[in-house]
C-alpha cells in the first residue's frame, strides 16, 4: 500500500479526535477527489538536495559530506529544505549583517545584541526559526547556542484548503469542529561555542537543517557536547460560552473550555569528556510521552452599549489542569556506535524510539539507565477590572525517577502571583472585532509584574499537603532542598515611567553592570522591556536563617516594611498600622513554633498535669490563671528541640507560607543576603528589549556562588540523566 503523505496522516489523526468527542456528529467531510487527497502535496521534487556550506558559518560533518537522496522523504520536508537550501545563506546574512552594523557583535562593556529570527507560511503549513545565544552557567569562557525549528499545522487551515481546492466537500459548521485542534513538531539543537559570535554566526546548518540529523542514521554524527532534541504535540479544544441580562445594559458572562494536550520527545545528548558518566560514555537519548487535560471556568459581567458594543467590566478565570508523563532514557558507549549503524535489531529499535513510536523496552533493557514518572497539578485564577487584572498559580509536580533499582522521589512546588494592566488600544481593537463582526482577538498587556518562589525536596509524601517535616540523618551530606525566588517585570513601550521602573528594578534585584542602567536610564530601550531574576539556594541558606537570631530578623522585617511603603500621607498610614510588620512576623513566629518545637502528645500533657499537682500541693492554691500559665510553660519546655534536632527537622509546609510572604515584602536583594548569607545565594538573570533601530537588545548579569539550577536539575546532572545543555 502506498504510504501517505504526512499531511494525509495529519488529516486524519485530526479527523479521529474530534470523531472522538463528537460521537453524534455524522458526515464531518465528504472526499470528492480520493486520487487528489492520496496524493495532496506531492509535488515534483529533485531526488537529492546538495548542502552548501554558509558564508558566515561552518557545516556540521554529517551534513557537508555528500549530497542528500530526498527522494523518499515526505512532501512537507522536501518542500522545506528546497526552499531554506535556497534562501538560507541570504536569511542569514542579511540578520548578521544588521547586527554587525549595529555594533552588537563587539558584546561591549557587557552588552549584547543577541538572536537570529525567521518565520514562513508555505500554504499549509508554516515554520518558524530562532537562534538564542547565552553564557554557559557552568562555564566563564562558553556560550550556548540554542537553535529551534517550529513546524505548525492548523487543522482547520489545512481541511480549508483542501475544500479551496475542491478536494473534500465540507461546510463552515463541520470545519468549526476542527477549531482548536493543532499538530506542532519542534526540532532543538543545543551546542557550545567558544565565543559570542561564533554562537551568534556559525553552523547555521543547525538551525537551518536540524531536522535531517533524525533522519536514517544522521543522528550517529552527533559530536560531543551537543544535545538534539524532536518533539510533536497535538492540541485540541473544546469550549462553549453564553450572555444572560442581570439589569439595563448589563449582562453577565459565563463559559467553560476544556483542553487536551498530548506530547512527546526524544533527545539526544552527545556525552562531553567532563560529563561522562561511566568510562568511553558516548550517547544518550531519553524518551518522553505526556498528555495534558485542563479544565477552566469563565464569569464576567459584561457591559452592552445599544446592542452594538460588548465591554467586559468584571472578570474571573480559574483553571485546573493535570499532566501526567513517562519517559525512560537509554545510554551508549563508542563500541555501541556500529552496532547501531548496522541495521541490527538494537538499531532498529533505536530508531522507532528516534521515530517516537512504540519500541521494545525488553530489547532496549541493557542500555536503560534511568525511568522517570512525572505527576503536575496546577491551579491558576485570574481576576481582571477594566484594564486591570491580576493573577495566582499553584503548581505541584511529583517526580518519581528509577536509577539501577532504586526509586528517587521529589516534589516540586511553585507559587505564583502578579499583575498586568491590558494595552488600551489593543482592547478597543478587540471590542471592536467582537462586537461587529465576532472575531476574537488577543489583546496584549501594556505591562506585567509577577513573582515566584519554587521549593523543591526529596521525600516520599508530599510534604506541604501532609504537614511533616523533612527529615534529615546525622551527617546527611546527601542534598535534599532548594529554594528559589523569580521575579519578572514586563513593558510594551519603553516610556519614560517604565525606563524608571526597570531601572528600579535593576537596581533592587540584579547585579547588573552600571554601565547597562546608564543605557536603560537614557532611553536605550524603545519596547518589549524585559526584567528576569532567579535567586537560588540550598539547605545552606536556610541553616543560616534558621540560626539567625530572632531580634535581628525582626530589625530586617522593619526595614523591609519601611523601604517598601509608599511615600507621602499613605505610607504614614501605613506604618501607623504596622501590618507589614505584622504579617511578616506572626508568619515567622508560626514557623518558628515548628521549627523548635515537638508536636504535643498525651504523655507530655500527662506529666505537666502530675508537676503541677506537686506544685500545687507545694504552694498551698492555685488559682485557675495560674494553672493554665504553669501548664503551657511545662508543655513549651518539653516540646523545645535540641539544636541539633532543629538542624534535622525541617517543617516545609510553614517555611513555604513564610517564603511567599516575604517575597511579597522583599522588594531588595539586600535583604535575601541579610536573611540566607551572602555567601549562600546566588542570582542570575537577564534585561532585554529592542532599540530605537529596531535592534534586539539583552545583558546577562549572576553573581555569588553557583550551586546549580534546583534540587531536581542538579540530581539529573549528576547522575548522567542530563547535560548541562539541557539545565541551562
Amino acid at each position: 500500500m502506498k504510504k501517505l503523505s504526512l499531511r494525509l496522516r495529519i488529516t486524519f489523526i485530526f479527523s479521529s479526535l474530534i470523531l472522538s468527542l463528537h460521537a453524534n456528529a455524522q458526515d464531518h467531510f465528504t472526499i470528492k477527489d480520493k486520487q487528489a487527497l492520496s496524493q495532496y502535496g506531492q509535488k515534483e521534487e529533485k531526488e537529492s538536495v546538495a548542502l552548501k556550506s554558509f558564508k558566515n558559518g561552518v557545516v556540521s560533518k554529517s551534513l557537508s559530506t555528500s549530497s542528500l537522496n530526498l527522494g523518499n522523504e515526505n512532501p512537507i520536508f522536501r518542500e522545506v529544505t528546497q526552499y531554506f537550501n535556497e534562501h538560507s545563506d541570504a536569511i542569514a546574512s542579511e540578520q548578521i549583517d544588521e547586527i554587525r552594523e549595529s555594533g552588537g557583535l563587539q558584546a561591549w562593556g557587557g552588552l549584547n545584541h543577541i538572536g537570529l529570527s525567521f518565520s514562513k507560511g508555505f500554504g499549509n503549513f508554516s515554520v518558524e526559526l530562532r537562534r538564542d545565544v547565552a553564557p554557559d552557567l557552568f562555564s566563564d569562557d562558553l556560550w550556548i547556542a540554542t537553535d529551534q525549528f517550529d513546524l505548525y499545522i492548523s487543522a482547520t487551515h489545512l481541511l480549508g484548503n483542501l475544500r479551496d481546492e475542491e478536494i473534500i466537500d465540507i461546510t463552515d459548521e463541520q470545519l468549526g469542529l476542527f477549531a482548536g485542534v493543532t499538530f506542532k513538531r519542534s526540532y532543538t539543537y543545543v551546542h557550545y561555542e567558544e565565543s559570542y559570535e561564533k554562537a551568534l554566526a556559525y553552523n547555521l546548518d543547525k538551525l537551518f537543517f536540524s531536522y535531517l540529523n533524525f533522519r536514517s542514521e544522521n543522528y550517529l554524527q552527533i559530536e560531543r557536547g551537543e544535545l538534539l532534541k524532536k518533539e510533536d504535540s497535538i492540541s485540541l479544544a473544546v469550549g462553549a460560552a453564553g450572555n444572560a441580562s442581570i439589569g439595563t445594559g448589563l449582562a453577565a458572562h459565563v463559559g467553560a473550555l476544556v483542553k487536551y494536550n498530548k506530547l512527546s520527545y526524544v533527545t539526544l545528548q552527545g556525552v562531553s569528556a567532563d560529563e561522562l558518566n561511566y568510562q568511553g560514555e558516548w550517547l544518550r537519548i531519553a524518551s518522553e510521552k505526556s498528555s495534558t487535560l485542563s479544565a477552566g471556568v469563565s464569569a464576567g459581567v459584561v457591559a452592552d452599549f445599544l446592542g452594538v458594543l460588548q465591554v467586559s467590566l468584571l472578570k474571573y478565570d480559574f483553571n485546573y489542569s493535570l499532566k501526567e508523563s513517562y519517559s525512560f532514557a537509554l545510554s551508549f558507549d563508542d563500541t555501541d556506535r556500529d552496532i547501531l549503524a548496522n541495521q541490527s535489531s538494537l538499531g532498529r529499535e533505536v530508531a522507532s524510539v528516534l521515530k517516537q513510536e512504540e519500541a521494545d523496552e525488553r530489547a532496549l533493557a541493557p542500555y536503560i539507565v534511568s525511568h522517570e514518572q512525572r505527576k503536575e497539578l496546577a491551579k491558576d485564577s485570574r481576576y481582571q477590572l477594566l484594564l486591570f487584572g491580576g493573577k495566582k498559580k499553584a503548581k505541584t509536580t511529583h517526580y518519581k525517577i528509577t536509577k539501577e533499582d532504586h526509586l528517587h522521589s521529589f516534589f516540586s512546588h511553585n507559587f505564583e502571583s502578579g499583575s498586568y494592566r491590558q494595552n488600551i488600544f489593543s482592547k478597543l481593537f478587540g471590542i471592536v472585532l467582537k462586537s461587529f463582526l465576532d472575531l476574537k482577538s488577543i489583546i496584549s498587556n501594556s505591562e506585567e509584574r509577577s513573582r515566584a518562589v519554587t521549593i523543591q525536596y526529596k521525600n516520599k509524601t508530599n510534604l506541604i499537603e501532609s504537614k511533616k517535616d523533612l527529615l534529615y540523618q546525622e551527617d546527611d551530606s546527601e542534598e535534599k532542598l532548594s529554594l528559589n525566588f523569580i521575579r519578572n517585570y514586563y513593558a510594551y513601550k519603553g516610556s519614560r515611567n517604565n525606563r524608571e521602573e526597570l531601572v528600579e528594578y535593576l537596581e533592587k534585584y540584579s547585579g547588573v553592570d552600571p554601565l547597562v542602567i546608564d543605557q536603560v536610564e537614557s532611553g536605550l530601550l524603545d519596547k518589549s522591556l524585559r526584567f528576569y531574576s532567579k535567586y537560588s539556594m540550598t539547605k545552606d541558606g536556610i541553616d543560616y536563617f534558621n540560626h539567625l537570631n530572632p531580634e535581628e530578623v525582626y530589625k530586617i522585617f522593619d526595614r523591609i516594611c519601611d523601604s517598601s511603603r509608599p511615600r507621602g500621607f499613605f505610607g504614614w498610614l501605613s506604618s501607623l498600622f504596622s501590618s507589614c510588620e505584622r504579617k511578616l512576623k506572626s508568619q515567622y513566629d508560626l514557623y518558628q513554633i515548628e521549627l523548635s518545637s515537638n508536636a504535643l502528645d498525651a504523655k507530655m500533657y500527662k506529666r505537666c498535669e502530675s508537676d503541677m499537682k506537686s506544685y500545687s500541693r507545694r504552694r498551698g492554691y492555685l488559682s485557675s490563671s495560674r494553672k493554665r500559665k504553669y501548664m503551657n510553660s511545662c508543655l513549651q519546655r518539653l516540646a523545645q528541640k535540641s539544636q541539633s534536632q532543629r538542624d534535622r527537622e525541617l517543617p516545609v509546609w510553614r517555611m513555604a507560607k513564610f517564603m511567599d510572604h516575604f517575597l511579597n515584602k522583599a522588594e531588595s536583594k539586600v535583604y535575601y543576603f541579610q536573611l540566607f548569607g551572602v555567601a549562600n545565594v546566588h542570582v542570575y538573570g537577564q534585561v532585554s528589549g529592542t532599540t530605537h533601530s529596531e535592534q534586539s537588545f539583552i545583558h546577562h548579569f549572576s553573581e555569588g556562588n553557583f550551586k546549580g539550577i534546583d534540587l531536581i536539575s542538579n540530581f539529573q546532572k549528576n547522575n548522567g540523566l542530563k547535560t548541562s545543555l539541557e539545565v541551562k
